[in-house]
């Protein structure tokens, strides 16, 4: 069977989410698709500021 997805979240670590989406990049190059990436967070309620909480990067076929 042909992979559709793959979605990795990081936590803990001195990498940025470019730098995570260019190894997931390299790793699903042969398999064509799109990769994406960004920061998960939270909103904290009192004043409503994004808390960042992790990196993500999503690869998925065409």
């Amino acid at each position: 069977a042909r992979s559709k997805f793959l979605v990795l979240t990081v936590y803990a670590v001195r990498m940025s989410a470019l730098a995570i989406a260019e190894l997931l990049r390299q790793m699903t190059a042969h398999l064509g698709g799109t990769v994406e990436a960004g920061e998960m967070a939270v909103r904290e309620e009192a004043r409503g500021l994004l808390l960042p909480t992790a990196i993500f990067a999503r690869w998925h076929a065409d």
